[in-house]
């Protein structure tokens, strides 16, 4: 992307109408959205009762709406000439008004916050601290900002012209700040140690989905147990399994919950996490349960649907993609909790992330809150097979770790399994489609970070930014 957004800002540059910039912002969004997304089309197609034109008709739907954030931004740039003689202030013009519409595209109309650029930075580990300040909004300004320096260098040579010096300084002191900033962070969690750890048990059985669409039990459930012969029958601490592990109504089967309770039983000193479901007044739950020598202590509802898989938004309007959810009947939403259980007399709160879930920052800030001992995203993607998702998937489960200085437990089916550090650091990890078992210890930790308060200010002050320049740029 990084490349790319540079030949639209000179593309815009060059533009002779703001119509066409409009253009070049949709034909950038477009590609943009098609190449992060295209998994979405093979899911369609694979699983939701739809032909393959009809597949790729819905995924260029939704990348053509997506995209309308882009060109709006790009609308905004050009009336303003945000391009234009490039300087410090026009980079921060320009780079909240790309946040804010990216902060609007996650919140309006349902959001799908998915493919926020700001995650690139995962792989910087020293810029992606500030996460723990600004959370992905900040993450997403500061990729932006630094697009925008790259172009201001590129302008520069290509009109030989000198940067002036005023935002010269300004630029490198900004950059300065987020460097010295996160190698302190990062140093300090090098060093971090607490007695107050517990052992958690990953169990990725990388179970084919149309196997547990088929539910074939007596396939799921031996590849369970022989995952579980890895983990010693002393084993104390949470052993954990992925999103929808045990696909039936946990608790109203007395003969498959009999098989489960067989199949826990040796481990006495355990707490097992598992995914299934809850069918609870007449409402259908995607849930984790939390359990203990046979008995469910706890459980958690998913609060996040997916829209079109798990629910069909706006039903009256959108009735004609009725078909393409993989069930007859709709999920419903559950409330923002955390599962609470004990473990060697010790007290663990786990803040728990069902697949889409992970995509919100603001659901683990909120949530923070509750004070969580650490982050638990279970997760089957084992609907995108061998798709970029995944690695999407595990790469936003990075930058939960920071904002909310907590150890994240990635468990899915078939992979991106993991153990993330506060810092973000990948700890271990299985691959996709691997089968196995990861033992680690983990720190419970406590407190909340600065972005359970500044967390959204560069998401809303962008988003002010946005709409109020938006109105005269699309004056004529």
């Amino acid at each position: 992307m990084p490349v790319s957004l540079l030949f639209l800002m000179f593309a815009v540059l060059k533009s002779s109408s703001k119509k066409l910039s409009f253009l070049l912002g949709l034909t950038f969004g477009l590609f943009h959205f098609i190449t992060m997304l295209y998994w979405i089309a093979f899911v369609i197609y694979e699983f939701g009762n739809l032909s393959l034109f009809s597949s790729i008709g819905v995924l260029l739907l939704l990348c053509l709406y997506l995209s309308t954030y882009y060109a709006l931004a790009c609308v905004i740039s050009k009336h303003f000439s945000l391009f234009k003689e490039p300087n410090f202030f026009k980079a921060l013009c320009f780079s909240l008004v790309f946040t804010g519409a990216l902060f609007l595209k996650s919140h309006l109309f349902e959001g799908f916050p998915w493919e926020s650029p700001g995650y690139t930075l995962s792989n910087y580990p020293t810029l992606l601290q500030v996460a723990d300040i600004f959370g992905i909004q900040g993450l997403n300004f500061l990729f932006f900002f630094t697009n925008y320096f790259v172009f201001l260098i590129a302008y520069s040579i290509f009109k030989k012209k000198s940067i002036k010096l005023s935002s010269l300084v300004y630029f490198v002191a900004l950059f300065l700040l987020v460097f010295v900033y996160g190698k302190v962070r990062l140093n300090e969690f090098k060093v971090l140690r607490t007695k107050n750890e517990v052992k958690v048990a990953i169990i990725q059985p990388s179970i084919p989905q149309k196997v547990k669409l088929a539910q074939d039990f007596d396939y799921m459930f031996n590849e369970y147990l022989k995952l579980l012969k890895k983990v010693n029958e002393n084993f104390s601490g949470v052993i954990i399994f992925p999103e929808t592990a045990f696909p039936y109504f946990y608790g109203q089967n007395p003969e498959l919950d009999a098989e489960v309770k067989t199949m826990l039983s040796p481990f006495k000193n355990a707490v097992f996490l598992l995914g299934t479901f809850r069918f609870v007044n007449g409402k259908l739950y995607n849930s984790v349960i939390a359990v203990k020598n046979g008995k469910v202590i706890d459980y958690y509802d998913k609060e996040k649907l997916v829209p079109f898989g798990e629910y069909l938004p706006y039903p009256s309007v959108l009735f004609f993609l009725k078909n393409i959810l993989p069930q007859e009947i709709y999920f419903s939403s559950g409330n923002s909790k955390l599962l609470i259980f004990e473990v060697n007399n010790k007290k663990v709160l786990v803040l728990p992330l069902i697949c889409f879930e992970s995509a919100f920052s603001s659901l683990v800030r909120e949530r923070l809150v509750f004070n969580p001992s650490f982050v638990v995203v279970f997760t089957n993607d084992a609907w995108f097979d061998d798709t970029s998702c995944p690695y999407q998937h595990f790469q936003m489960a990075i930058v939960r770790a920071v904002e909310s200085r907590r150890f994240v437990v990635q468990v899915a089916n078939t992979g991106i399994s993991g153990i993330i550090a506060p810092s973000g650091r990948v700890i271990t990890k299985l691959g996709v489609n691997q089968k196995g078992v990861l033992i680690k210890k983990v720190s419970l930790l406590s407190g909340t970070t600065p972005a359970v308060t500044f967390g959204s200010v560069f998401g809303i002050t962008g988003a002010l930014v946005f709409l109020v320049l938006l109105l005269p740029a699309l004056r004529k």
